[in-house]
């Protein structure tokens, strides 16, 4: 389909114009329709400290209030609609360039019953920061830098580092498979996704093919914010909780 390095450069290329374009979350635009128009179902969804439900949704919160004003936002336990149901708490979030303060909003299910909260696509559940700054530093790791050089250029504690790419690692296999049918799905034209060998580099291969496929269909947009779309802000959560598929 398309050779390992030129799906590198184009993810590489679409990060640095969302790094220096979109530097805050709250002026992002929405782009297209919803992700969860074309997210299907998941066994389980993922939860916040408390029990609370997770939903990846836009980082631009006007797009977020008028999604649930009329009701286009459904429950990912029963496909209900989901209503505004005041806030979470607030918490920071490490930019490339300093933080910022993100207090999401929450949801309540008009059938089930069931909250949920409602997360910008900048973010990962369970991560401090930015989805941005972690996939720049997992394709520095693909190319073969070190710890300590990705620590440096992400402004970030080795260790924080290290376990974003030993968890990527750890799951790589079921990343790549994930974001295969992923391109697929947005794209059924789509030919073989050869592997180059390395588990860790096909799985960012996979991610950025689908960010590709959705970006043709919908239009640009920060590619790791889709990828937090496409996987319900799991990329990196350290359960075996099972990743969203595709609607039909």
């Amino acid at each position: 389909l398309t050779s390992l390095g030129i799906m590198m450069g184009f993810l590489k290329e679409m990060l640095a114009l969302s790094l220096c374009t979109c530097r805050y979350w709250r002026v992002l635009k929405k782009i297209g329709p919803s992700c969860q128009s074309i997210a299907g179902e998941s066994r389980g969804s993922p939860k916040m400290p408390g029990g609370t439900m997770a939903l990846i949704v836009s980082s631009n919160e006007r797009v977020v209030e008028d999604e649930l004003s009329k009701g286009k936002l459904l429950c990912p336990s029963c496909k209900g609609v989901l209503r505004p149901w005041g806030r979470c708490r607030t918490r920071t979030v490490r930019l490339k360039d300093g933080v910022t303060e993100v207090t999401p909003r929450r949801s309540r299910c008009t059938s089930c019953s069931k909250t949920h909260a409602l997360l910008p696509n900048k973010l990962l559940l369970r991560r401090v920061d930015e989805v941005d700054v972690i996939g720049s530093a997992l394709l520095m790791s693909s190319t073969g830098d070190g710890y300590n050089k990705i620590a440096t250029a992400v402004s970030r504690p080795i260790s924080t580092v290290r376990s974003w790419i030993r968890r990527f690692r750890a799951k790589a296999e079921i990343i790549r498979q994930h974001f295969t049918i992923w391109a697929i799905a947005l794209d059924p034209s789509l030919g073989e996704i050869k592997g180059s060998g390395s588990l860790f580099k096909d799985a960012l291969d996979a991610l950025g093919v689908a960010v590709r496929s959705a970006t043709l269909r919908f239009g640009v947009r920060p590619p790791f914010s889709l990828a937090s779309h496409m996987t319900e802000g799991r990329l990196l959560y350290n359960t075996s909780s099972p990743f969203p598929t595709p609607n039909k």
